[in-house]
């Protein structure tokens, strides 16, 4: 092992960047195992080549953000455009269950590891990937049965 760095223990996706040498570490939440507690699912960009910590982004709640809570899901990265895609869907916690209320992908540059903009996709966005070739982002929304499709070009901060 080359080195160790630590992450919340609720960790459960990376997407490099090769070229940017950048890790995308996504949290599925900022609170307890339970997810009683409601808080900002967090993301993670490390700088690989020096093993460390460039900077903890929290992930926004939307327009609920007195109920909801995001819960980042995964991150796909074009390494062409040097932009991450990270997904996450908005819980509202009701008396006894949490619903889905929507779904986002927030952009990121990844060399520096800053958030570009947030874009609404529909409900329950679960999976993202991209087809760096072609410029899109398709996003798998499970709670509407559809499938977004994003233009990286206007979606980022455009080509390297």
């Amino acid at each position: 092992m080359r080195y160790t760095i630590t992450v919340p223990t609720l960790a459960d996706g990376i997407a490099v960047d090769r070229v940017a040498g950048r890790a995308i570490v996504t949290t599925l939440s900022n609170t307890d195992d339970t997810f009683s507690a409601p808080g900002p699912a967090l993301v993670y960009v490390i700088d690989e080549g020096r093993g460390r910590l460039l900077r903890t982004l929290a992930m926004a709640a939307g327009s609920n953000a007195g109920s909801a809570r995001s819960v980042v899901m995964q991150a796909a990265v074009d390494e062409r455009r040097g932009q991450a895609f990270v997904i996450a869907q908005e819980l509202a916690y009701g008396p006894s269950v949490a619903a889905v209320e929507g779904g986002s992908v927030t952009v990121l540059e990844t060399r520096i590891g800053r958030t570009v903009r947030t874009i609404a996709v529909g409900k329950g966005a679960v999976a993202v990937a991209v087809a760096g070739r072609v410029g899109r982002v398709f996003v798998t929304n499970a709670d509407d049965g559809t499938v977004s499709v994003l233009d990286a070009h206007v979606a980022g901060v455009g080509m390297r």
